[in-house]
């Protein structure tokens, strides 16, 4: 039964989302920042799914890559415009959050263990992390 589960909620994935979102972003960051558990260096990303996959998405650059598993956003609002958003934490700690395709559906990356760490050190503190915005490019 799982099964099954699984594979209509993969097969209902790769329908509803939109085929403009499956070109790779490309996008300049510049400031190191981590994709999952992985930092990774400054640079110019791109960013798109992994191997026609509606749940994982591949981040990849010269100086390395890493893969994430995220969820699709039916939010209108975050469809708008075509960037990728980061949470950034005290320190200088950016962590990639969410990929947005103007007009299509928007992916909200899973938080990993390193940055669910830095949420329950940052509300001990009680500083809130900001969202730092770039605009990306379809490839």
């Amino acid at each position: 039964m799982r099964t099954l589960l699984a594979a209509l909620f993969l097969v209902a994935g790769l329908v509803v989302f939109p085929a403009a979102a499956e070109s790779p972003l490309v996008v300049d960051i510049p400031f190191p920042f981590y994709a999952g558990d992985k930092l990774l260096p400054a640079g110019e990303y791109a960013i798109g799914p992994f191997d026609g996959s509606p749940t994982l998405f591949r981040v990849t650059s010269r100086g390395g890559g890493a893969i994430l598993t995220n969820h699709l956003v039916r939010d209108s609002k975050q469809g708008e415009r075509t960037c990728v958003q980061f949470n950034k934490y005290s320190g200088d700690r950016y962590f990639l959050a969410a990929v947005n395709v103007e007009g299509g559906l928007s992916r909200t990356m899973m938080k990993s263990e390193r940055e669910r760490q830095v949420v329950t050190s940052t509300l001990i503190t009680g500083l809130k992390p900001n969202t730092v915005t770039l605009l990306a490019r379809l490839r």
